[in-house]
C-alpha cells in the first residue's frame, strides 16, 4: 500500500501572541519582593578619568546583587531607564569622589522608590582607583543590610565579594560601554560605540559573562540578534543560573519563535518565581503547546501575584475555553462584551469561548468585527484564516495570512501559514515558492526543507525529495515527519536499510506514533524482519485500534508463523 508524505508545517498555536524583538520589558516583582533598581551616580569633583564610574559603579550592583536573596532586581536588560520600574520598591544611586592620595570614596544609598529624599541605607567606602568595583559592592552590601529583611550569610557575602574582573582596565573598558550605551541620549549610535568598547574588553580579559552580557545587549540594539544570542549564550555557559542574560536570551527565542523558548522561560520561572512577566510569558508558550493545565496553573499564580493583569486573565479564559468550560464563558463574555463593546481584546476572548464550544461560525464573525474596527489586529488575522483554511475557503485563508505577514513581516509563521494554505488548495507551485521564501528567514531553513520533501514526495519526485529531506533531518533531528518522509523517500528509492534506520529514529522521538510504527513494520517486512514486523504491526493496533492495514498485516504474519509451525 503506497504511503503518503506527511506535512511538516510549521506549529502555530490557536492563539496569536504579539513578540517584540527586544531585550525584553522589566521584570514585575511579587508585593513585597525586596526589589530594586539602580541610577546612575554622581560624579563629585567630575574628575574626567573616573567619569566611566558614573554607569560602571552601579552596573556592577545591580549585576552582583541581581540574585542575592531575598534581593532581585527589577529593571530593564539594559539596567537603566528613565523612569524607575514599576516593579522596584528600592532604588540604589551614590557618589564617588577622590581624595588627595588618588584613592576613591564611594558611597552607596538606597532610597524608597517614588520619595526620593527618603533614604533608609547609606554606606561608605574608600579604596584605590583599580578596586572601584570591589569598593561599590562592599559600600552596596553594608547599605543593603539596612532594609527591612536584607541579610547576606557567610558564604553569600563570599560570593558577592569576589572579583567583578580580574584585569582593571578590563573593568574600565566594561563601565566604558555600558556609559556608552546610555549617554547621549542612547540610540543605535550609542549602542555601536558601545559595542567597541566591550569588545575591547573582552580582549583584554574574555571570561567575564557579564561583559558577554552587556554586549548582547548592545548587538540587539544594533539589530544583531545572531550574535548577541551567541554573546548571551556564552554568558550562560560561564553563569549557568544567569539571570539577565537568560531573560534577554528567552525574548530572542520566542520572538523567532524557536524550540527551545518554552524551556527557557521554564528555568526562568525556577530561578526566580516572583517575576512575574516571565511566568505570564511562559503560561502563552504553554497554550501555544496545547499544555492547558500546566498554562492554567501558571496564570493562576500570575494573577495571584497581580489580579490587575489583564492580559493573563484574558488568556486563562482562553485555557478555560479549550478544557470544555467554553458554555458559561461564552455566555458571560456575550454580557460583557454588550457592556464594552469597544475592547477588543474581549471580544477575542468570546471568540474563542466560541470556537471551544464549536460555534465556529459565530467566532467567525467575531473576528470579522474585530477586523472591521481594527484591520490590522494580528490575532484576529491569524485565527479568521485558520477558520477560513478549516471550511475549505483557501482563497479568504491565503487573504488573511497574506495581510498578517504584512503585520509582522518578521515572523516566520505567516509565511508558512501561506504555504500550508496553497498545499491544502492543490496549489503545490505556489506553496513551494512560499516554502523558498520562509528558507530564507532566520533560523527557518530546516522547517523549510522539511515541507519542500513533502511537497516532492505529493508530486512523485522522491530522488528531489531526498536531496531536500536528507537536509532537514540534519538541521531538525527531532522533527519525527521529517524523519518519516526521509524513510519514505529512501523506500521509494529501495534504500530499505535506510529507510529502517531513519524509522528507528522516529520511533525514539514519538514512540506512540502509530503511522511511524506501522510503516516501521512495512519496511522491515521488506527486508525479511519478520519479528521486527510483526511487533510493529502489533504496537500500531494497540496505539490506534482503527489501524486495518496494521491489524491485516499482523494477521497475515501469525497466520504465516501457524502454518510454518505445522508438520
Amino acid at each position: 500500500m503506497a504511503r503518503a508524505p506527511r506535512g511538516l508545517w510549521l506549529p502555530v498555536a490557536a492563539g496569536w501572541v504579539a513578540v517584540v524583538l527586544a531585550a525584553g520589558g522589566a521584570a514585575q516583582a511579587a508585593p513585597g519582593a525586596v526589589s530594586f533598581a539602580v541610577e546612575p551616580f554622581q560624579n563629585v569633583q567630575r574628575i574626567g578619568a573616573l567619569q566611566h564610574l558614573v554607569y560602571g559603579l552601579p552596573a556592577v550592583v545591580a549585576e552582583r546583587f541581581a540574585q542575592a536573596a531575598p534581593l532581585r532586581f527589577a529593571g530593564r536588560p539594559e539596567l537603566f531607564s528613565k523612569r524607575t520600574p514599576g516593579g522596584a520598591a528600592w532604588v540604589v544611586g551614590g557618589s564617588f569622589d577622590r581624595g588627595p592620595d588618588w584613592n576613591v570614596s564611594v558611597t552607596v544609598e538606597i532610597r524608597r522608590a517614588g520619595a526620593p529624599g527618603q533614604v533608609v541605607g547609606r554606606a561608605s567606602r574608600v579604596g584605590s582607583k583599580e578596586a572601584a568595583a570591589a569598593t561599590v559592592i562592599d559600600a552596596a552590601q553594608a547599605a543593603f543590610a539596612a532594609l527591612p529583611g536584607v541579610q547576606f550569610g557567610p558564604e553569600q557575602a563570599a560570593r558577592l565579594g569576589t572579583k567583578f574582573t580580574q584585569d582593571a582596565y578590563a573593568f574600565v573598558l566594561y563601565a566604558r560601554g555600558v556609559g556608552a550605551f546610555h549617554g547621549g541620549g542612547g540610540g543605535p549610535g550609542r549602542a555601536a560605540l558601545a559595542e567597541q568598547y566591550l569588545r575591547h574588553a573582552l580582549l583584554v580579559e574574555p571570561k567575564v559573562p557579564e561583559v558577554r552580557r552587556f554586549l548582547g545587549v548592545a548587538l540587539l540594539a544594533t539589530q544583531k540578534p545572531a550574535q548577541a544570542r551567541g554573546m548571551l549564550s556564552a554568558a550562560i555557559d560561564r553563569r549557568p543560573d544567569y539571570l539577565l542574560a537568560l531573560r534577554t536570551l528567552a525574548a530572542i527565542d520566542r520572538s523567532e519563535a524557536a524550540p527551545g523558548a518554552r524551556d527557557r522561560y521554564a528555568r526562568l520561572v525556577e530561578l526566580d518565581p516572583d517575576d512575574v512577566a516571565a511566568r505570564r510569558a511562559y503560561a502563552e508558550l504553554l497554550v501555544e503547546a496545547g499544555r492547558m493545565a500546566e498554562a492554567r496553573q501558571q496564570l493562576e499564580a500570575v494573577l495571584a501575584a497581580d489580579p490587575a493583569d489583564a492580559r493573563a486573565r484574558r488568556l486563562l479564559v482562553t485555557v478555560l475555553s479549550s478544557r470544555q468550560e467554553g458554555p458559561a464563558l461564552a455566555t458571560a463574555l456575550e454580557a460583557a462584551v454588550k457592556g464594552e463593546p469597544n475592547d477588543l481584546d474581549l471580544r477575542m476572548d468570546l471568540g474563542a469561548a466560541y470556537l471551544s464550544v464549536g460555534r465556529k461560525q459565530e467566532a467567525a464573525a467575531v473576528y470579522d468585527e474585530v477586523l472591521h474596527r481594527r484591520p490590522h489586529h494580528p490575532g484576529a488575522l491569524k485565527l479568521a484564516g485558520d477558520l477560513a483554511r478549516e471550511r475549505g475557503d483557501f482563497k479568504a485563508a491565503a487573504g488573511y495570512y497574506a495581510r498578517l505577514r504584512a503585520v509582522a513581516p518578521r515572523d516566520p509563521r505567516p509565511v508558512f501559514l501561506l504555504a500550508t494554505t496553497y498545499a491544502q488548495a492543490g496549489d503545490l507551485d505556489r506553496a513551494e515558492r512560499w516554502f523558498e521564501d520562509a528558507g530564507q528567514m532566520p533560523g527557518m531553513l530546516g522547517d523549510a526543507y522539511g515541507n519542500l520533501g513533502a511537497i516532492c514526495l505529493r508530486r512523485g519526485d522522491a530522488r528531489q525529495a531526498l536531496w531536500y529531506l536528507s537536509r532537514a533531518v540534519k538541521r531538525r533531528p527531532e522533527r519525527v515527519a521529517a524523519r518519516y518522509n526521509h524513510a519514505l523517500a529512501l523506500h521509494q528509492l529501495g534504500r530499505e536499510a535506510e529507510a529502517l534506520d531513519e524509522l528507528h529514529a522516529a520511533v525514539e522521538l514519538d514512540p506512540g506514533d502509530a503511522g511511524v510504527r506501522f510503516f516501521d513494520g512495512v519496511v522491515a517486512l521488506s527486508l525479511g524482519k519478520l519479528a521486527e514486523a510483526t511487533e510493529s504491526f502489533k504496537t500500531a493496533v494497540e496505539l490506534d485500534p482503527a489501524a486495518d492495514d496494521a491489524r491485516e498485516n499482523l494477521a497475515l504474519l501469525e497466520r504465516r508463523e501457524t502454518e510454518a509451525a505445522t508438520p
